[in-house]
């Protein structure tokens, strides 16, 4: 298990044991959290090495969790907050990344596109293996969009999608 600071998990593991933990404080005091899942498309090779965390960790707050879990997806874990904080973060999220040049660039990327999968913690009956899962299909769907898209799936299928441009 891999974990750099207060709010940065390195890995699923990490990721993985704050959310089970959170997940259970929600059932026991009736808390909210959102999971968002995001995929940088577009990613340059400067961003492969972790950075993006470090950044993102420093535009949350100290209370969210950021984690990298492959080569462009990241997440976060982001206690009480019901999913429309969720979105509002995802929101933040892709406003900083619109506006800072990729590693090595003078100027921002106009090609990265970011897709965002967000899932909130529904009640008693949510494992956070649903979350983790539900928020892994909105991602999808998402991605499957074309990117700039925030998708909200909630228990039972039903999926909220908004794009996401300047005017955001």
């Amino acid at each position: 298990m891999l974990v750099r600071g207060p709010n940065i998990a390195l890995d699923h593991e990490a990721l993985g044991l704050r959310l089970i933990a959170e997940v259970d404080r929600c059932s026991r005091y009736y808390r909210s959290l959102s999971l968002i899942r995001f995929d940088y498309h577009g990613l340059v090779a400067g961003y492969a090495n972790g950075e993006p965390v470090d950044a993102v960790a420093a535009i949350l707050r100290p209370s969210d969790t950021v984690a990298k879990l492959g080569d462009s997806r990241y997440c976060v874990l982001a206690p009480e907050s019901p999913v429309e904080v969720g979105r509002l973060i995802a929101e933040r999220i892709w406003r900083w990344a619109q506006e800072r040049p990729a590693p090595g660039q003078a100027l921002p990327d106009p090609a990265m596109a970011l897709s965002f999968g967000i899932a909130g913690f529904e009640g008693r009956h949510d494992s956070a293996l649903d979350i983790y899962a539900r928020a892994g299909s909105a991602l999808s769907y998402a991605v499957g969009q074309g990117g700039n898209r925030i998708a909200i799936m909630m228990r039972g299928g039903l999926m909220s999608v908004s794009g996401l441009s300047p005017e955001v």
